[in-house]
């Protein structure tokens, strides 16, 4: 189902806001990261609606956003802003999570990262757009067939995925003291890339079997502990739909 609205997708290297060069987009961070590396928990995206006339202090925006959004205020032309929803994301090279959008609509935030160990250093992929919610073509029986195949694939590209990272951050760990040949490595990561290469590819399919559209599509490197404005989707008249990302670093002990 098509959301009502005026999408003008920003696809952007590290939260690159509306029109901006990309040298601009990277001193357009939000929060700084710790001196010391952090360990990553997990995710938490933010999505804002903001408005080029004034308002109220978005008094229920999270302090975090807040402040991503202050540091890019000169890149945004926005005066005023609105919570629409916040998503949890636990810790793994690929998640998914629904989150609500304008007018309460489902949307979905697909989202990978590979973290250097012991760095604090993410690279992220992220996309929102509106959600999978079946095929698109109502009682057609290849669409629909080949909508359970992909789910089925999905699902098992998911599983792998997430058992060849827990398997590369072990091997990366012993790698620093030498226990585990390079060539291993080199074999490991090159699984893991192509096993997220094919979820990409089957969740791409998926989408354009459902009709959903791609609202923010970009990737960035980010640290534990930064929250960042990963980018901006006009809705029509003065209003945009923003996302935030945060990297949430684990409580230390």
């Amino acid at each position: 189902m098509k959301l009502p609205f005026i999408w003008s997708a920003v696809v952007c290297a590290a939260a690159l806001p509306l029109g901006t060069s990309t040298a601009a987009a990277q001193s357009a961070r939000g929060t700084g990261p710790a001196q010391t590396p952090a360990v990553l928990q997990g995710f938490n995206v933010v999505l804002v609606t903001g408005n080029t006339q004034s308002g109220p202090p978005p008094d229920d925006v999270p302090p975090a956003a807040q402040r991503a959004l202050a540091d890019v205020k000169d890149f945004l032309p926005f005066k005023s802003y609105r919570l629409l929803d916040t998503a949890w994301m636990l810790n793994a090279a690929s998640a998914r999570s629904r989150i609500r959008g304008p007018e309460g609509r489902d949307l979905e935030v697909n989202l990978t990262a590979e973290e250097t160990p012991g760095s604090g250093t993410l690279k992220v992929s992220f996309e929102l757009s509106e959600a999978s919610l079946g095929p698109a073509v109502s009682g057609s029986t290849d669409v629909s067939l080949r909508w359970r195949e992909i789910t089925a694939e999905i699902a098992s590209v998911q599983a792998r995925t997430d058992a060849l990272t827990s398997q590369v951050n072990r091997a990366k760990a012993l790698a620093g003291r030498k226990l585990v040949p390079e060539e291993t490595m080199r074999q490991l990561d090159a699984e893991l890339d192509a096993q997220l290469f094919t979820l990409e590819q089957l969740k791409a399919e998926q989408r354009k079997l459902s009709g959903s559209a791609s609202i923010i599509t970009t990737a960035f490197a980010m640290a534990v502990g930064e929250t960042v404005v990963v980018g901006t989707s006009r809705m029509g008249g003065d209003t945009a739909l923003i996302a935030l990302l945060t990297a949430v670093p684990r409580a230390r002990k």
